[in-house]
């Protein structure tokens, strides 16, 4: 979808197959890919451990997504963590690796924005190996404007001390924010609402950040404004609006769910249709993603 574009999403027939995006953690081993007989089937493999510990996580799954964000793949680990996709290829593949509620974007992001992609194509097999960091706590808060208004779809953008490997993730409609993390010591930098970058507490460069600490079951609040500029900055928002209609015939489909995401494919807000299929997201950023849901399958996604 292009940015300000209107919204026509047509509902495909056939559903596309989606799977169920540390501080001191290894750093997964990235290799080149390896050569085998141009007969066999291109494969990616690894082995998915525990950051905190190095056991193999057992049952823990990888997907693979395309540069364009359609699933290519998704297998799961064996008893020693060990798992093998086959069929996946392309230039610009980005792994994905969950352990029950745990994410990581290979080699070791937090989101698919910030992860490295991997190739694979015919007699060709790369490794991917995944260290998830499973001890987590909360970082939560609110993110306001100089005058005091919720800063909506700010960006909050955490880098763990000492590394240039951020995560980061959008304010919601009052401001708030909240996000389960690795335990680790971050400098949280606050950009957009058509501000400037900041880092906690209001400072003008990372040198004066003060570190946030995350610990295992731990809450981390903070309450950030935007230091103040003349004049105020515009709030550079938009309304998205379309209607979902069926490819078979073009009927409008009713009580459709449609999804709201951010470039981070975080989930911002859904909406359902109404009897003639339409659809409104107001007050939006202009790169948000947008997918429809009915009957809580994914049927379409620009």
């Amino acid at each position: 979808m292009r940015r300000g574009a209107v919204a026509a999403l047509a509902v495909l027939a056939a559903a596309v197959t989606i799977p169920s995006p540390a501080q001191g953690a290894p750093v997964p081993v990235a290799s080149a890919p390896q050569r085998v007989a141009e007969t066999d089937v291109s494969h990616i493999s690894g082995r998915i451990t525990d950051a905190a510990t190095g056991a193999p996580i057992a049952g823990a799954c990888v997907t693979a997504f395309s540069s364009s964000q359609q699933t290519l793949g998704r297998v799961c680990a064996d008893a020693d963590g060990r798992y093998r996709m086959d069929g996946a290829h392309g230039s610009g593949i980005l792994l994905r690796a969950t352990a029950d509620t745990h994410t990581a974007w290979w080699p070791h992001a937090q989101d698919p924005v910030h992860a490295s992609p991997v190739s694979a194509g015919p007699g060709w097999a790369p490794v991917a190996d995944f260290a998830i960091e499973r001890r987590r706590g909360t970082f939560r808060g609110t993110l306001t404007r100089q005058d005091g208004g919720p800063a909506i779809f700010a960006i909050a953008t955490l880098y763990p001390v000492g590394t240039d490997q951020p995560t980061a993730f959008t304010t919601a409609y009052d401001g708030t924010f909240r996000r389960e993390l690795p335990v680790g010591r971050y400098h949280v930098a606050f950009s957009g609402s058509g501000y400037a970058t900041q880092w906690h507490p209001a400072a003008a460069d990372r040198a004066d950040a003060l570190p946030v600490e995350i610990t295992e079951g731990g809450t981390v609040e903070v309450r950030e404004r935007f230091r103040a500029v003349e004049p105020i900055p515009a709030h550079p928002l938009v309304t998205v609006h379309g209607a979902v209609t069926s490819a078979a015939d073009g009927a409008p489909v009713a009580d459709a769910q449609v999804n709201l995401y951010d470039q981070w494919l975080d989930p911002v807000a859904a909406v359902r249709t109404d009897n003639e299929g339409r659809f409104a997201f107001p007050n939006i950023p202009q790169d948000a993603l947008i997918e429809v849901k009915p009957d809580g399958v994914l049927r379409s996604r620009p």
